[in-house]
Formats: C-alpha cells, sequence, structure tokens
C-alpha cells in the first residue's frame, strides 16, 4: 500500500536579495523511506515566490546525496511572481509559460524520476532560488513543500536530542538520592515516530574532573526509567577509586554493545586510560552502574541496560537527564554536554517463543524435615510463569487467544486444565501464565494460540523446568542424647548437594543460639531447629538439562530432639550367670551396671583380666567394666561372676 506525505521547507518566508549572495536555501526534512524508482515516487514540488523579475530566477531542487536539477531558469521575463506553482513529471512547459506561473510544469532539465532514481528519499532535500541580477524592489521564496509517495512501511532512521553549557557537579555531596546529584539535560527532544521499533540507543557525555573514581553518572529516560552508565569506577579494587582525570575534551560514548566496561574507566594500568582515545577522539565503554541501589527518591524504575528501554519504542521521545553524583569531596568538576541518540527502523517479522519469565521463585513452604520421626522435606513449592513472547522483544498486542493444550507435572498430575488461557502482558508485551510446582518433581507445559475460526494455529510450544530446595543436615552431627557434663558443640550446618548456604540460622527450644552446651542447658529435652538459606546455583532457576534440577537458593527447616541428663552409674558387686551349652556367656553393660548410664557412648568389658567380655567355663571370675563418653573413660568398676551351667 502507497501513501502521499508532503514535507515543507524550514526558515520560510525569507528574502531572497540577501546582503551576500542573493540566494536563499530552504531544508525541508523527509522522515520517511524509500527508494525513488523502488518503493517511492517524487510526486511534486510546490512552490510560491514574490519577485518583481522572474527573468532573473534560477530555481533548483538539490536531493540529500547532492543530485541538483533545474527547475527553472531565467523563466518569465519581466513578470512578477510564482504563485501556487507546482513542478511534477508530465507537467506542461515551463519555459513556455508566463508569470506568475499558476498551475503545473515540468522540471526544466529533466525529470524527477529519472534524475533521482535509485536515491533514498529519507533526509535534506533543500530548495535553492538564487537572484542573478539583484534589482527585483521584492525578492522572498515564501513556500516551498515537497511530496512524496511512499509504501507503508515503518520509518527508520536515528533520532538525536543534545544539549551543551557549563553545569558544576556538586562536590562531595552525593547520597544515593537523585536531589544530592547535578541534573544535565537535553536542551533539543529526541523525537521517535509513531510506531517505530528502537533497534540501539547511545548516550555520550562530556565532563570535566579529577577523580574520575568519585563520579556517578545515571541517564534518566522521558519517562523516568533510570540507567547507572557508571558508579565510581575502580573503587571495588581501592576506597577511593581509579585518579584519572575525565575532560571535556574527550567525549565518552556508552552502549551495550562496546567492549570495555564503565567499571575500568580511568584505569591506566588496564589499557582504560580516558586519555587512551580511538581515532574518532571518543572513548567507548558498556554501562556497568556496579550494584547501585535505586534512589530513593526515583520517579521510575531501574535498569542495567540500554536493551531494557528500547521496548518504549516512540516512548523514548522526549527530553533526556544526566544525573552526576560526586561522592568524595577535594577533586571537582563540571558536566559540559550530553547526546543521546536512538535507532529505529522497522519492526522484524514475528517470531514467537515460549519461555520461563520468572523461573522457580522460591516459595519457601517445605515442611521442616524431623530427623527423629524421619518425616518432612521434599514437598516445598516453587512459582513459576511462563510466557510466549516474540523473539525481538515486540509487542504482541492485546486481543490474541493463547492457551495451555497441558501442563502436567513429572509424577503426571495435572496442574493446570487443557484450555486455560495464557494473560496478556501489557508492560512486556508477552502473554503468561503462572502457577506453582513441587521440589524435584518438575514439569512440562505445551502451548498453542487458537482463534474462533480456524481452532488451533501455528506451532505447539512446549518448555519444562525442575528445581529442588537443599538437602541440609547437622555438621557436626548431634547425638540424641548427651550426658549433663559434656563440652558444648558448636552448631554447624551442610547441604547434601554441596552449595553452602547463604545463611544459616539455629534455635534451642525457639530460643536464637550458636552452640549446644549441655552443661548449660542441665538435663532435659530440647527441640533443636535450623533453618537454612541455601546459596543458589549458577542456572538461574532452570535445569541445565531438563532432567537434573536446579538450586534457585530456598530455605528448608530441619529439627531434631536431643536430650540431655545426669549420668548416674555403679557396678554391681556379685552376679551369677547360667552358662549355655558351649559353657560360656557373653556379660553385657546392663548384666553388671546399675543407675542412668544412658547418655554413655560405649563400654569396655574385660573378663579375668583378659580382653575379651566372655566367660568360659563354670566356676568364679571377676570383671571389670569402663565408661567411655566422648571417648574418655569417666567412670570404672569392677565386681565377681559366679558361672553355673
Amino acid at each position: 500500500m502507497m501513501s502521499a506525505q508532503t514535507f515543507s521547507g524550514s526558515g520560510l518566508p525569507a528574502d531572497i536579495l540577501n546582503s551576500v549572495t542573493n540566494t536563499v536555501t530552504s531544508d525541508a526534512m523527509v522522515t520517511v523511506s524509500g527508494t525513488i524508482g523502488a518503493t517511492a515516487t517524487l510526486d511534486q514540488v510546490e512552490i510560491d515566490i514574490t519577485h518583481t523579475f522572474d527573468g532573473d530566477l534560477i530555481i533548483t531542487l538539490i536531493s540529500p546525496a547532492g543530485t541538483e536539477l533545474l527547475l527553472s531558469e531565467f523563466n518569465g521575463g519581466a513578470g512578477d511572481n510564482f504563485t501556487s506553482t507546482i513542478f511534477a513529471d508530465g507537467g506542461a512547459d515551463i519555459t513556455a509559460a508566463f508569470a506568475p506561473f499558476t498551475g503545473t510544469f515540468a522540471p526544466e532539465d529533466g525529470d524527477f524520476a529519472t534524475t533521482f532514481a535509485g536515491e533514498e528519499v529519507n533526509g535534506l532535500w533543500t530548495l535553492r532560488v538564487a537572484d542573478t541580477f539583484g534589482e527585483a524592489s521584492v525578492a522572498t521564496l515564501n513556500e516551498f513543500d515537497i511530496t512524496f509517495t511512499v509504501e507503508d512501511t515503518p520509518v527508520m532512521g536515528m533520532s538525536c536530542g543534545s544539549g551543551t553549557g557549563i553545569v558544576a557537579i556538586p562536590d562531595g555531596s552525593f547520597d544515593g538520592s537523585l536531589a544530592s546529584m547535578g541534573p544535565y539535560s537535553t536542551t533539543t527532544e529526541v523525537d521517535i515516530p509513531s510506531g517505530a521499533f528502537v533497534t540501539d540507543i547511545t548516550a555520550t557525555v562530556q565532563k570535566d574532573h579529577t577523580w574520575v573514581g568519585d563520579l556517578t553518572v545515571i541517564l534518566e529516560a522521558p519517562d523516568g526509567t533510570l540507567l547507572p552508565l557508571m558508579n565510581r569506577p575502580g573503587v571495588d579494587n581501592s576506597t577511593v577509586g581509579f585518579s584519572s582525570d575525565a575532560s571535556i575534551s574527550v567525549p565518552i560514548n556508552f552502549n551495550d554493545d562496546f567492549a570495555a566496561d564503565a567499571e575500568s574507566m580511568g584505569d591506566d594500568g588496564g589499557g582504560f586510560s580516558l586519555t587512551n582515545v580511538g581515532d574518532d577522539g571518543i572513548v567507548d565503554f558498556f554501562p556497568n552502574g556496579d550494584g547501585l541501589a535505586a534512589p530513593g527518591d526515583a520517579g521510575g524504575p531501574l535498569v542495567s541496560t540500554f536493551a531494557e528501554l528500547r521496548s518504549q519504542g516512540e516512548g523514548l521521545g522526549g527530553v533526556w537527564t544526566l544525573h552526576v553524583g560526586d561522592s568524595a569531596g577535594l577533586d571537582s568538576g563540571v558536566f559540559g554536554g550530553l547526546e543521546v541518540c536512538v535507532d529505529y527502523g522497522p519492526a522484524p517479522d514475528e517470531e514467537l517463543e515460549i519461555t520461563i519469565s520468572d523461573p522457580c521463585s522460591c516459595n519457601d513452604d517445605a515442611s521442616p524435615i524431623d530427623l527423629i520421626a524421619g518425616t518432612g522435606g521434599d514437598d516445598g513449592t516453587f512459582s513459576e510463569t511462563i510466557a510466549v513472547a516474540d523473539v525481538n522483544g515486540v509487542d504482541l498486542g492485546a486481543g490474541r487467544d493463547f492457551r495451555l493444550n497441558s501442563l502436567v507435572d513429572g509424577d503426571g498430575n495435572e496442574l493446570a486444565a487443557a484450555g486455560t488461557p495464557l494473560v496478556y502482558n501489557a508492560a512486556d508485551g508477552t502473554y503468561e501464565y503462572s502457577f506453582n510446582h513441587v521440589d524435584r518433581v518438575g514439569y512440562t507445559a505445551r502451548v498453542q494460540e487458537y482463534t474462533a475460526v480456524a481452532g488451533a494455529i501455528g506451532s505447539e510450544f512446549e518448555i519444562g523446568n525442575i528445581c529442588a530446595y537443599p538437602d541440609p543436615f547437622f555438621d557436626p552431627s548431634l547425638d540424641e542424647i548427651y550426658c549433663a557434663f559434656e563440652e558444648a558443640i558448636t552448631l554447624g550446618a551442610d547441604d547434601v548437594d554441596g552449595l553452602g548456604a547463604e545463611l544459616v540460622e539455629f534455635t534451642i527450644d525457639g530460643n536464637p543460639a550458636t552452640e549446644f552446651d549441655p552443661v548449660a542447658l542441665g538435663p532435659g529435652v530440647y527441640e533443636v531447629a535450623m533453618s537454612y538459606d541455601s546459596e543458589a546455583d549458577d542456572n538461574a532457576g532452570v535445569s541445565p538439562d531438563g532432567v537434573a534440577p536446579a538450586f534457585p537458593g530456598c530455605v528448608q527447616e530441619v529439627v531434631t530432639t536431643v536430650v540431655v541428663e545426669d549420668l548416674n552409674v555403679g557396678c554391681i558387686g556379685d552376679i551369677n550367670v547360667t552358662l549355655g551349652e558351649s559353657c560360656s556367656a557373653t556379660i553385657l553393660p546392663e548384666m553388671v551396671l546399675t543407675g542412668n548410664y544412658a547418655c554413655a557412648d560405649d563400654f569396655n568389658i574385660t573378663v579375668d583380666g583378659s580382653n575379651a567380655n566372655r566367660i568360659i567355663g563354670c566356676g568364679d571370675h571377676t570383671y571389670m567394666i569402663e565408661v567411655i563418653v566422648a571417648d574418655e573413660v569417666v567412670y570404672a568398676c569392677w565386681g565377681d561372676i559366679f558361672a553355673e551351667d
């Protein structure tokens, strides 16, 4: 489909008889795209000139490529004016016409189609009017309009907004808020055509400062979204950051695709000196806010890349603001320039994919693992969001019908009914469905688009995931029973899967604890609990192969019961033992001991001075027993045994 658009020249009306050349030009900025002879035609040029001797004038059209076409030269004699004069291919012969040339005429020296064939219409088209004698009493170019018919395709090009002038950077005042930073805005707005698909964004800044490691720079988009460009380069390596100077004479470019990290800005040793510029006199970095938190007075969200801004499309049009903060005193500086350039073009063809937009978000609802009862765990759940999206980030638009064909877990349980619709997310331009799935079970989802007429259309998308909670244990392990005199045990933990913990907290009977101290606690029964907040693995909540689970870093609780009791033990002085058929018997602790000795770890029993605890033969024998706690003998006693068959 083709459509015609007209673009008007700038700076009109304009005096032709100026003091220098007796020539005037007017530029019409054409913002549509197309190639003359292929996807575009130059339909006409319309002019209006007030002049008291038309025969003095030479009128020329110049394309963005610099090609010139003479429209009229020395026509009209002593006649006055060009009034509503239109130049178009196939028009009348202007050399045979008379002033004021009202009507449609062919260009005098050729035609538009041939002269400009193959040229791009996008750019500045210039009308030049020259008065060769300069004797007219009135000579004014009043109007210049140029009309093209182009195919209806989205526009493409670049729009830049810039600001200049010196603004002081508040020295040493940055406290994390935008209010403590020096604002610097583009004085010319970025202009993004309606429906444009943004493909790239570059910001260029100019600043003078004697210690680049002091500076934090945040770019604010027209809607208030904040993108930190740099945050005190070098502070990770030293508390003061890199000491290089920044100079207004050396502009700094920021773009996602540049190779150098903004965190390295000013690192002379690493080759990122701000005086080591490229052939264009500019140094290039990709943005790195280095963990900068969103300012408390921010008017919009915080993002980390230009790519996260691109989906706003025409919303990026308007005034951009740079905020510059200085975190340390002594060294100072000024800001002297900002330019933001946005590239845009036709949106690519739709290419759908299914993704997990919020993979394995821990609900932290697993039942506690009870080490005594052997219950709990393996039942924690994850919330998950699957989404149908365009691979290029194009908004899919509201009103479409994407449905679940199936959503089942790894045990075959249905997590949602077939036919359940996905919901349009206007913020992301995607269709989403959120649900829960269980620890180490996983799921598989199948999604397809439907229409009322054709039913299911396009391909069926399939996606799945499996994740796991940690499986922690006490390390060192805790015994079920301790003697009341035993030394304290430092409470610790580890994970069967070996990922380690981000945070572990312990309680004894609900009270925070770092050790289990039988002496301090005294005899009794105690519940020892652990809350284990696991480290996440490197899979960002997505199974690496669809079989092995991802570990997103969830919380699992573990409980056990520990008894503390007094050791109260003695020996039975004389015991009788009946021998078996082999004329032998084994002497056990409960045969020779009296009292409470359940907290003992081990016993060592010997008979008749041997190393064994076995009686052989009838008659009189002796025994000795040692009670062992924590690898030490804490009690020993002996007695007599009479054995008979």
